[in-house]
């Protein structure tokens, strides 16, 4: 009679199926964050918010570090408040639109740069430490 109302999933198997789900759960979190623990970390600066629209920001330092050398810089006087108040929170895509648009391009060590991924870089090679 108690035969009756149980399941006619047997136990077993749906346990196997759900800690199968976790595992690969588990191994997939795993996969997606591991560049993550392991990419370089940096003290904390005033251009965080800023460097890290870039996507590489040991290139964008090499870059910067011509960037700093221009004329540009001096003639523009690059600031944190001025590209803040210029640039508002826009994203980097959204930047370079703006600049490309706007015919504001810099050279740099023989590159034609929009002139915010050009201060971003400068940024990013003033807040990093060498090395």
């Amino acid at each position: 009679m108690t035969s009756v109302w149980k399941s006619k999933i047997a136990r077993r198997p749906l346990l196997a199926a759900i800690a199968g789900a976790i595992g690969l759960g588990v191994v997939g979190a795993a996969v997606y964050e591991l560049p993550h623990l392991f990419r370089r970390r940096y003290p904390p600066t005033p251009y965080d918010d800023l460097i890290n629209l870039l996507p590489d920001r040991e290139n964008a330092r090499v870059l910067g570090a011509h960037v700093s050398k221009s004329v540009f810089v001096s003639s523009v006087g690059a600031d944190i408040r001025g590209f803040r108040r210029h640039y508002g929170q826009k994203t980097l895509p959204d930047i370079v639109q703006l600049d490309l648009e706007e015919g504001r391009v810099v050279s740099v060590a023989g590159w034609v740069l929009p002139t915010g991924l050009a201060i971003l870089c400068d940024f990013a090679y003033r807040a990093t430490p060498p090395g």
